[in-house]
């Protein structure tokens, strides 16, 4: 279920794989051994070949496969979300080389909860991803991602507790629809996200919705609107007390 490298720490979560298991692997050249570069870590990779047979054999296991790709998918939401506060602080660059070097995986793990259904997974990954993707200028992957996760979601059952999901990804998916340069449909999807999250409980959600609101709308030219929106983003943020975005509202 792996897709490109690979950690020892990955390989004993999702798989259940011992350090001599491991070793036995390589040593049989199922599995090749490599270092990366810039932090010198250990990681394993598998020949696409031999990934994709392995892979089609799992499919024979339904139970099985359900419950790694479940693991896989947890796995690196739980990573995601730990790079996350690093993105924010002064391990920036740290974070941003160590999400690059996980990122197939963190791209499967979130295809995986997309297709399943799974919002609580996706919900934890939303931050952390965004802010990979705005850091590195994947504005497309961005559009790419968040939009098949709205399309998704769309198809469900709504209850309060996705509603809120679904605007917290119409906020993404409009921020990065802007920075690819279409920008009337990015401010649209970004007004719609701040309507949906009005009637959530957690006022915070909104947060990102009026910032990255207020920085479009500035972009397109639209200052005394842009001011508007941002002086309400500063206010909640100091109502809620997240340094962060009082920080962006005041670079708006």
């Amino acid at each position: 279920v792996f897709h490109g490298s690979f950690n020892r720490q990955a390989a004993a979560v999702v798989g259940g794989a011992s350090l001599p298991q491991m070793s036995m692997l390589v040593n049989r050249s199922l599995l090749q051994r490599q270092v990366a570069v810039g932090n010198g870590e250990i990681r394993f990779e598998m020949l696409e070949v031999l990934r994709q047979y392995a892979l089609d054999k799992l499919v024979g296991r339904a139970a099985k496969a359900t419950a790694v790709h479940n693991q896989h998918a947890a796995f690196y939401t739980d990573f995601l979300e730990k790079q996350l506060p690093l993105m924010r602080g002064d391990k920036q660059q740290r974070a941003l080389v160590h999400i690059a070097q996980e990122i197939e995986n963190v791209r499967a793990a979130w295809h995986w909860a997309v297709e399943r259904g799974d919002f609580a997974t996706v919900d934890r990954g939303i931050d952390g991803l965004a802010l990979f993707y705005y850091m590195r200028s994947w504005f497309a992957e961005g559009v790419e991602m968040f939009t098949l996760a709205v399309t998704r979601l769309q198809s469900m059952p709504r209850d309060p507790h996705l509603d809120t999901i679904y605007g917290k990804l119409l906020a993404r998916q409009g921020w990065f629809t802007f920075l690819i340069g279409h920008q009337q449909a990015g401010i649209a999807l970004l007004k719609a996200s701040l309507a949906q999250l009005q009637a959530a409980p957690d006022a915070s959600v909104r947060l990102y919705s009026l910032n990255f609101l207020a920085a479009a709308l500035a972009g397109a030219g639209e200052d005394t609107a842009a001011q508007a929106i941002a002086l309400e983003g500063l206010a909640l943020s100091q109502q809620v007390n997240h340094a962060y975005y009082q920080a962006i509202a005041n670079n708006i």
